[in-house]
């Protein structure tokens, strides 16, 4: 992949992001991709798995606006930089950074996600 395709197909993962369509982002991976995200948290292996995971995020989350600050492109890697505000379904706002890695196959699709932020601060935010 050439560094313009990434760059592509991180803006698409970043639409299906926002979406919230479970099966528009389980799309983006290879059919057995992983996500860790956070790392330290379970691996999410799979497009089956991928959709039960986003399903699960969107159950107390009706909004993740994730705006890239530096994105880094070492084909067929990528590190990206980001900040998000997310929107509980309950309308509570919380504001969190982190920093994400992307392995891509030949074809564009995420081998590997790991998405590096505290979800510790997250969940602070929301209980103030």
């Amino acid at each position: 992949m050439t560094k313009a395709e990434i760059e592509v197909r991180l803006k698409e993962y970043i639409d299906s992001l926002r979406s919230m369509e479970p099966e528009r982002f389980a799309n983006e991976y290879a059919e057995e991709g992983t996500a860790e995200d956070p790392v330290g948290g379970p691996v999410v292996r799979g497009r089956d798995n991928l959709v039960a995971f986003l399903k699960q995020v969107k159950k107390g989350m009706k909004l993740l606006d994730l705006t890239p600050e530096m994105t880094i492109i070492a084909p067929p890697e990528a590190a990206v930089k980001w900040k998000t505000r997310g929107v509980t379904q309950g309308d509570k706002e919380a504001f969190f950074n982190g920093i994400t890695l992307f392995k891509f196959a030949e074809d564009g699709k995420i081998l590997q996600m790991r998405a590096f932020w505290d979800p510790k601060e997250v969940a602070k935010q929301l209980k103030g």
